[in-house]
């Protein structure tokens, strides 16, 4: 399984912010950092579901935002980083758990198929 999970707060409800609140106190199994839109983009909760909904193209390129802080806070803290939606889950079919996936199924067959890093 996962060490640590780190996730970006954008409008959360009161009741799940107590949930995020007590894994983080208590558990310390997350850290939550607070997110916001950059610049003049909107950040009032209306304005800015209104904006996301009707902006795709904005709304998928201020997805970078947090995916790239995440990496970069932790790319010293971890030897193995993986970058999810809240809606995205691991689920090895082929293995026992993530740790048979990744070193028996993924490393190996990326080891063999890529000699460069890819742009």
């Amino acid at each position: 399984g996962a060490d640590h999970i780190f996730m970006y707060e954008l409008q959360v409800d009161a009741k799940l912010k107590a949930v995020l609140d007590y894994y983080e106190r208590d558990e310390k199994f997350i850290s939550v950092a607070p997110l916001s839109l950059p610049g003049g983009l909107p950040n009032i909760p209306y304005l800015q579901h209104m904006f996301l909904k009707s902006k795709l193209n904005h709304k998928r390129q201020n997805e970078l935002i947090p995916y790239n802080d995440c990496f970069y806070r932790n790319m010293y803290l971890y030897r193995y980083i993986v970058l999810l939606d809240i809606d995205e889950v691991i689920m090895p079919k082929l293995a026992d758990d993530w740790s048979d996936l990744l070193f028996n199924r993924v490393i190996p067959t990326w080891r063999t198929s890529n000699q460069h890093t890819s742009t």
